[in-house]
């Protein structure tokens, strides 16, 4: 028994063959084995606007975005204030303020219980050299969305309570409120100083005009509107722009002329350097601010500066908020303003500061501009710029708001979507060279017109030994522009 058992144990178990090898794994997909190399971004192309004609002088352009959850229409009118008034705005303004309030068939209450009902957004506004009154909803409430376009369009009304009302509360912004505020002293003081009184964009502030102001006078200029310039009506949504001209017609029938766009004045400019000094006693802190010329919309050398100015100021980690921010701890944040069109283009920065940071600020404020200006944008600042130009191309069209913000652009610089995509690409090819040239021919601080706001006793120190002449105004004048503007002739 044990001899059997010991057998059995010891027994040598039989040897199997292995099991045959698998086929060799041949790839029929990507090899993802390693990243794919990067490729270097290029600008979507988009289409060119659809075009319909609704009227004589009406036109709308618009792109279909499928599957987009809203609709955005907006009537651009190609006259502004400056064509309504010259010089005496203050009845535009007003209109401007007081369009989108009541409508023939709705009271205030009723058109704002009707836009919140039906989640509507309106809008409507004038500018120097258009007007424009908008609406979005949502895809099905299209019909409407447009119902409230015509009659604010065609059919608004002025309530004489909601004028009353507008006239108190911006004379009371005008003599109260804003001498007492910075920023809007600065603002109020830099455009009474770079244009002067009489010229294209030298309106002032005009209390009696505004007193005298009835809703007569904003139907007549708003009559106006309606006939004696182009409107172009831009729309971006999942709808087609076919049918959307069929159901403007209705809308704007009657509406709009079949005339030149209004004219863009050339505004003569102040000689510099100068600053201006607003005073406001009593003030605990101070704004510091900077303007000069630049380069209008298509000058040759935009491009150049475009870049110069986004190294400057066009962004959060540009120099002047790297410097005046992060590493001082002078102001909450400076930005950069370039603003211009075919005649017209001022470039300018301003913030607030402690009163005793004054000189030390706007000495690195003037030695940014100053090195900018003699050295331009580095290679990773161009870099860096055109990506920014170029996300904000390549996402125009996710949805309707965004669409429609560049189709505005495109109309009113008279541009395409092919034109815009090749000022794109001509600005991936900025030289450093080319951004130097372009910022030294207007980031001149020698030529600039520099704004402290401040009191006059807590500012006396700093500006003492400041190199430029000085004019020295009250908030109330800064606000209301009325002093003689320095570096213009009377």
């Amino acid at each position: 028994m044990i001899t059997a058992l010991l057998a059995a144990a010891l027994a040598v178990p039989a040897v199997t063959a292995p099991p045959p090898a698998p086929p060799p794994v041949v790839a029929t997909g990507p090899d993802r084995s390693s990243p794919p190399p990067v490729a270097p971004p290029a600008p979507m192309v988009w289409p060119e606007l659809e075009r319909h004609a609704v009227a004589p002088g009406v036109e709308l352009v618009g792109w279909r975005l499928p599957g987009a959850r809203r609709v955005e229409v907006e009537v651009i009118i190609h006259g502004g204030l400056l064509a309504l008034d010259g010089q005496a705005i203050e009845p535009s303004l007003a209109l401007s303020s007081q369009w989108g309030l009541a409508t023939t068939t709705a009271t205030p209450a009723q058109l704002s219980t009707l836009l919140d009902t039906a989640d509507i957004g309106l809008s409507a506004w004038i500018d120097y050299d258009t007007a424009t009154v908008g609406v979005d909803a949502a895809t099905e409430d299209l019909g409407q969305a447009l119902g409230v376009l015509r009659d604010v369009l065609r059919e608004p009304v002025f309530p004489k309570d909601e004028l009353k009302r507008y006239q108190a509360e911006r004379k009371s912004w005008l003599t109260l409120d804003a001498p007492n505020d910075l920023r809007a002293a600065m603002s109020g003081a830099a455009d009474a100083a770079w244009y002067k009184p009489g010229a294209p964009y030298g309106d002032r502030p005009e209390l009696g005009a505004l007193k005298r102001l009835k809703p007569a006078d904003l139907a007549a200029r708003h009559a106006r509107l309606l006939k004696e310039w182009p409107i172009t009506i831009v729309a971006a949504g999942d709808v087609a722009m076919a049918d959307l001209a069929v159901q403007l017609r209705d809308a704007l029938a009657g509406v709009g002329a079949d005339a030149p766009r209004a004219a863009h004045p050339v505004a003569p400019l102040p000689a510099g350097p100068h600053l201006l000094v607003v005073e406001m006693p009593g003030a605990t802190q101070a704004a510091i601010g900077v303007r000069m010329a630049a380069p209008t919309r298509g000058a040759a050398d935009a491009a150049g500066f475009r870049l110069a100015d986004f190294a400057l100021g066009g962004h959060f980690l540009a120099r002047l908020n790297r410097n005046l921010r992060e590493e001082h701890g002078w102001t909450y944040g400076i930005y950069s303003d370039w603003e211009r069109d075919e005649a017209n283009a001022r470039w300018g920065a301003s913030c607030i500061v402690s009163a005793d940071d004054v000189a030390e600020a706007l000495g690195e404020l003037q030695a940014e501009i100053t090195e900018v200006g003699a050295e331009g944008a580095t290679a990773a600042e161009i870099d860096a710029g055109w990506r920014d130009a170029l996300s904000g191309w390549n996402t125009a069209l996710r949805t309707a708001e965004s669409a429609v913000g560049l189709a505005r652009g495109l109309v009113l610089a008279e541009d395409t979507a092919a034109g815009r995509r090749a000022l794109l690409d001509g600005l991936s090819a900025v030289t450093p060279g080319q951004s130097r040239d372009a910022a030294a021919a207007w980031l001149t601080p020698a030529h600039a017109l520099w704004v402290v706001v401040g009191d006059p006793d807590a500012l006396a120190p700093e500006l003492a030994g400041l190199p430029w002449p000085i004019t020295r105004v009250s908030a109330s004048d800064a606000v209301l522009g009325t002093f003689q503007p320095p570096g213009h002739t009377p």
